[in-house]
């Protein structure tokens, strides 16, 4: 706080004040003839004109200073031509000590102080040795007008004093109090989640170590729910942040409105929240409250003039039976939300020991998939596929296999949803096309009208570059884009990210050629086929098993043919297994085939020899 002010006006008015006494008190000594002591205040009255001259330029340090040595040494003068110690005079010190604390600099009323105890002690011991004596004292109105005067201004510094004082104190008590505000402020900051102003990571860990130690006194388990909104992403790349912020406002405030005034409800970052549940004593009213906060989350909200389902899925964990410690039980809810989510989304799911060791092997198959291209266990396997008109192998399809030295016989359905989920899928993914690429040289060397095809995930299609690493590594094998044949899913033609459509975009422009993979068993949106330029669906495997003897195959099959003819596109039938169903699919211009009737995947020494004996026949 800024004091200059505050001082400059006390300064005047004590200054005025002091003025004013010593000129009452010089017109007083005049009317009583005493030219000496009316002298010698009127000159003081007259310095004090220098001193407001001192204040009104900002001179403070000045001005007080100066205001304290006058009024001293006019005191001192009074003092000594008067009755020494006896003088009312000296009764004026106690006052000047007053002014000088209230203005003067701290160095300056010690110095005043000594000054004053100093003079005390010396007159004292003067007038006992008898170097100095007084005249008698006499009494008069003079002299009550005097220490009138003296007590007025010294009660009047005293007062200001006391008003500085008390405005002190409450500015001071305004201040602690804003303090503590602010203070209360950064605390609930600290702890309380900025958007929803729900208790956040720290204060729920602090709630639940609190709850589970008094339900272990009471013998009983505390339930914690991990909710975890499902399909949040899409909210926001459709509608934006600010409507995905406004949707967990609202989830927010409907799980206050649900749960207990005993429960905690925390957000934990992004789209999950927590639950902490006390006083439920089995799991089914613990399943009712889960069953509760589904069923609240999953109705309608209206998000920026749109209505939005959003459905949430939870995991429940109990502790201490699960976990006794906050990490633990919050890394066993996460994967029975988890586990939750595989179940279909929209349910709720209590954690178990087998989620645990599922989670657990997960871990360990992920850490050995970082090192599987160095350590060399991956590898290609080929599938011939056949030209059903001539039954020669024509191409083959590419296979990824993965043999661990700890877990085996890995499969790609089991290794490959993991790669994608832990980022691994790109490097994977590359060495996939630079091997099928320098493979396919030497298929071509064997059989000029080989074709090899590849499949390419979803998250690889994320990666902006795929179109130009294909182009790079044809360059490098000295291959044209048309002996290359990309098998996608019908999932990736659905996507909306940018980079999936500008990578589908620059694959036709390279001139290599698309495959719809396991065509009729996802969105089957003839529109995709159309505006993608595919040029080959290839039937599921699943509509191959009895298709000899099952209609309902059979029409699809045929189906998809028809499609395949109307739209001058090539249909590849996968897994064929038997004489009676190559049959059927010739006599229906199935276009080529592949299955186990002819081969199983096999190495690229084993293909190659399969092609030297196919050019030989």
């Amino acid at each position: 706080m800024n004091i200059g002010p505050i001082r400059k006006k006390r300064l005047k008015q004590l200054a005025h004040v002091a003025g004013a006494g010593l000129l009452l008190v010089t017109a007083m000594q005049l009317v009583y003839g005493l030219w000496f002591d009316a002298l010698v205040l009127g000159c003081a009255t007259c310095a004090m004109m220098g001193i407001h001259r001192l204040i009104y330029a900002n001179r403070l340090d000045w001005a007080a200073n100066g205001l304290v040595g006058l009024l001293f040494v006019t005191i001192m003068i009074m003092i000594f031509t008067g009755l020494g110690l006896r003088d009312e005079a000296i009764l004026a010190l106690p006052g000047l000590i007053v002014f000088s604390t209230m203005t003067a600099r701290l160095a300056v009323t010690y110095t005043l102080i000594a000054l004053v105890i100093a003079l005390c002690l010396v007159m004292g011991v003067a007038y006992s040795l008898g170097y100095l004596t007084v005249a008698p004292m006499t009494d008069s109105f003079e002299t009550g007008f005097s220490l009138a005067m003296i007590f007025a201004v010294t009660a009047y510094a005293i007062v200001v004093s006391h008003k500085d004082l008390v405005k002190a104190g409450r500015l001071i008590q305004a201040e602690n109090e804003r303090f503590k505000a602010s203070q209360e402020h950064i605390e609930f900051i600290a702890h309380h989640d900025g958007l929803t102003n729900l208790p956040n990571r720290l204060l729920a860990q602090d709630r639940f170590e609190h709850a589970l130690k008094k339900n272990k006194r009471d013998h009983r388990q505390l339930a914690v729910l991990y909710l975890d909104l499902d399909d949040f992403k899409s909210v926001n790349d459709t509608l934006g942040h600010q409507a995905g912020d406004q949707l967990l406002v609202q989830v927010a405030q409907r799980l206050v409105n649900i749960t207990r005034q005993n429960d905690t409800i925390c957000r934990l970052g992004g789209d999950e929240f927590l639950i902490i549940a006390e006083d439920l004593t089995d799991t089914g009213s613990i399943s009712k409250l889960a069953s509760k906060v589904l069923n609240t989350l999953a109705e309608e909200y209206r998000l920026s003039g749109s209505l939005v389902h959003c459905s949430a899925s939870v995991g429940i964990a109990l502790a201490p039976s699960d976990a006794d410690s906050f990490e633990g039980i919050l890394k066993n809810a996460d994967l029975a939300m988890y586990n939750a989510k595989d179940l279909g989304r929209n349910t709720f799911c209590f954690f178990n020991d087998e989620q645990q060791q599922r989670v657990q092997d997960r871990l360990n198959l992920t850490a050995q998939m970082r090192t599987a291209i160095q350590n060399n266990e991956l590898t290609l396997l080929y599938q011939p596929k056949i030209d059903l008109i001539s039954e020669r192998i024509i191409g083959a399809e590419a296979l990824l296999r993965w043999h661990n030295a700890a877990f085996g016989t890995i499969s790609p359905e089991q290794f490959i949803p993991i790669a994608e989920q832990n980022g691994l899928i790109g490097d994977i993914g590359r060495w996939v096309l630079e091997t099928a690429c320098r493979d396919t040289g030497a298929f071509l060397a064997a059989l000029p009208s080989f074709h090899i095809s590849i499949n390419v995930s979803v998250a690889q299609f994320k990666n902006a570059n795929l179109a130009a690493e294909l182009s790079t590594l044809l360059a490098q094998y000295h291959l044209v884009p048309a002996v290359i044949d990309i098998e996608i899913t019908e999932s990736i033609l659905a996507e909306q990210v940018s980079d999936v459509r500008n990578n589908l975009a620059g694959l036709r422009q390279l001139g290599v050629s698309l495959s719809i993979d396991d065509f009729g068993t996802g969105y089957s949106n003839l529109a995709y086929l159309k505006n993608f330029d595919v040029q080959t669906l290839k039937i599921d495997q699943s509509f191959m098993q009895d298709l000899t003897h099952s209609l309902h195959n059979q029409t699809i099959v045929r189906a998809i043919l028809q499609i395949c003819k109307g739209l001058d596109m090539t249909a590849v039938a996968e897994g064929v297994e038997d004489q009676q169903t190559l049959a059927l699919l010739q006599s229906w211009q199935c276009d080529m085939a592949q299955g186990f009737y002819w081969s199983k995947p096999i190495t690229k020494g084993a293909l190659m020899s399969r092609l030297a004996n196919e050019v030989a026949a």
